[in-house]
């Protein structure tokens, strides 16, 4: 029997523990031109300047460059950033129009 709650008190920490981790990870920083077809529905963080912004009534689309290659970010939040802004941006990867682009989760100010 003691083994039993021994058992269970070791899971219920684990699951504790995994919980807690997977709210405070952050994806590794990759370049953009790493990022591919077969990453659909991933989430990444990306990093480069704001070379455009476009923005809309819902969203805003931000053109980021790492000097390795370009990439749309979508966001849905407010923003307050201007061209040539560094930023870094955790996000998904998805696909429209044939296009790869990452929906922002967040995006940060990177200081100078």
């Amino acid at each position: 029997m003691n083994l039993g709650k021994i058992a269970l008190a070791s899971a219920v920490i684990g699951l504790i523990a995994l919980i807690f981790l997977s709210n405070t990870l952050e994806p590794r920083l990759i370049k953009i031109a790493d990022i591919n077809g077969k990453m659909i529905d991933q989430t990444v963080k990306v990093s480069g300047e704001i070379t455009k912004i476009k923005i809309y009534d819902s969203f805003t689309l931000l053109m980021l460059d790492d000097k390795t290659e370009n990439m749309t970010i979508i966001s849905y939040q407010n923003l307050l950033l201007k061209n040539s802004d560094k930023i870094e941006v955790i996000g998904k990867i998805v696909e429209y129009k044939g296009s790869l682009e990452v929906e922002a989760d967040k995006i940060s100010l990177i200081s100078p």
